[in-house]
């Protein structure tokens, strides 16, 4: 049986935030999005959330600083860093706790929805 998470996609492209929708819907509950960091933890205060898309590089809050509060109010909600930074810029992070995985964007790759469907997977063994 599978279990059906609630999500939150963050990222300030309208475009990323329907495609990553559209990937993960069949596995979800429940999808909210939301174009920036304030609006990500102001979200999160409101709504129980399973999963967490977050981009890093977004106007008003980026995804690192949002990432830090929203952890610190719910240290077991996990979140993936969805970035087109390089790897290894967002890395550290992983290591440090912050972000529980990483995937770089690549619009209209399929091996880009492999990764996205892949996080859900490993929540849900969580």
């Amino acid at each position: 049986m599978t279990i059906k998470m609630r999500v939150l996609i963050v990222d300030d492209d309208p475009c990323v935030r329907v495609l990553v929708s559209e990937i993960v819907k069949p596995h979800s509950s429940f999808i909210e999005c939301s174009e920036n960091g304030l609006e990500a933890i102001t979200e999160v205060s409101k709504n129980h959330y399973d999963l967490i898309f977050m981009d890093i590089e977004m106007p008003k809050l980026n995804g690192i600083a949002a990432s830090k509060v929203i952890k610190q109010k719910n240290p077991d909600i996990m979140i993936v860093a969805n970035t087109s930074l390089p790897p290894e810029d967002i890395r550290m992070h992983c290591r440090d706790g912050l972000f529980d995985d990483c995937i770089q964007k690549q619009k209209g790759s399929k091996h880009y929805s492999s990764q996205l469907l892949l996080s859900l997977v490993l929540h849900q063994s969580r």
